[in-house]
């Protein structure tokens, strides 16, 4: 008979009929619970050529890790059987959790492909994930592969072109996404127009007639490569890319008057570096009070961070009109402010602001 605990992550793993939950492991010092899987089904497929096969033995053990249960990293353990196919031999069949040569499932693996759009780096996606470059990096490998075996007739609407920066130094991969899909389409080393370029050819000719907008940040060559390969497709610059420029500019004001502050003996804004980062509904009480203590001092930081914040409401419009009253508006604000990093980030979006005004329309 099951205990309530075996029958629980039974339901939560959503295993075929053929997998049981065996047994469940709380492995309070190394902070980790280990679920052991057992198969019971008779009879298993072959993973080459789909037969069904009588089961010749079952490997050794193996692990996978799995989506966290609350702050415990969670592994699934499990002897996979292997099937006496008389066409392909003794293979190792397929599980239903995971790619073959993986360690990680593929709720993990999808969980870590979408950090990995959100982060600016590689490296700051390892860093969550609790997991070395390389894993990290071959977890994506794998995300992009699955997309390429599922891309070839899929229609492909609304794409991004995103970078990431990886390793020491100035280096970065370039990636291709299908946003409403939610997918990796395919990566390229390094962020020049012909890599870029590359990686749109890597769709097809009838896939690319069908695209209708490119979500892109305001990297020259990657505007030079959709307009040369996708004409007709709106380019789109989101607010992803902007509210990171938006953040840079705050945090470089703060620097600046931190250090105004210090000479004088005033150590109000030290250590306020990711206070001004957040957006308020994302604020603890505690942190609300502190946040408005600083507010009350009437700093630079505070009028720049007022000017990132009122940015916001833009994405909230639907008419072009509206959106660019709005942003015209702004823009005066700013330029009232005499903020130089501010200034600098709208004289950018001056710049590309009919490819922001896009965004209204999708």
């Amino acid at each position: 008979m099951q205990s309530l605990t075996t029958t629980h992550y039974q339901q939560l793993l959503a295993l075929p009929t053929t997998w049981k939950v065996e047994d469940v492991l709380l492995l309070m010092l190394g902070k980790q619970i280990e679920i052991h899987l057992e198969y019971t089904g008779k009879k298993v497929d072959c993973p080459d050529c789909g037969k069904s096969s009588s089961i010749y033995d079952k490997a050794p053990e193996q692990r996978w890790r799995y989506l966290d249960t609350m702050q415990y990293e969670t592994i699934l353990i499990a002897r996979v059987p292997r099937c006496d196919c008389k066409q392909c031999g003794v293979k190792t069949v397929k599980v239903p959790w995971a790619d073959r040569h993986s360690r990680y499932t593929l709720m993990f693996e999808g969980f870590a492909v979408a950090l990995l759009q959100h982060c600016s780096s590689i490296q700051a996606a390892s860093k969550l994930l609790k997991l070395n470059w390389h894993a990290t990096n071959e977890i994506m490998n794998r995300a992009v592969k699955r997309g390429l075996s599922r891309r070839n007739t899929d229609a492909v609407e609304h794409i991004g072109i995103d970078e990431k920066s990886f390793r020491a130094g100035h280096r970065y991969v370039t990636t291709l996404n299908d946003l409403k899909g939610g997918r990796v389409l395919d990566v390229v080393e390094t962020r020049t127009i012909k890599a870029t370029v590359r990686l749109l050819n890597s769709l097809k000719k009838s896939q690319r007639k069908q695209i209708k907008s490119v979500s892109l940040d305001m990297w020259k060559p990657f505007k030079s490569a959709v307009n040369r390969l996708l004409p007709k497709a709106d380019i789109v610059h989101d607010r992803f890319h902007i509210s990171k420029y938006l953040n840079e500019a705050v945090d470089t004001v703060r620097r600046h008057e931190s250090s105004q502050l210090n000479k004088a003996g005033d150590s109000t804004l030290t250590g306020s570096r990711f206070v001004w980062l957040r957006n308020p509904e994302n604020m603890t009480k505690k942190q609300r009070k502190n946040f408005n203590q600083l507010m009350a001092c009437e700093l630079k930081t505070g009028i720049a961070w007022s000017l990132k914040n009122m940015f916001r409401v833009f994405w909230q419009f639907t008419n072009h009109d509206s959106a660019e009253f709005f942003f015209n508006y702004w823009v005066a604000a700013v330029e009232k402010s005499e903020l130089k990093p501010l200034i600098k980030v709208k004289e950018m979006l001056v710049r590309h602001k009919d490819n922001i005004f896009n965004y209204c329309a999708l």
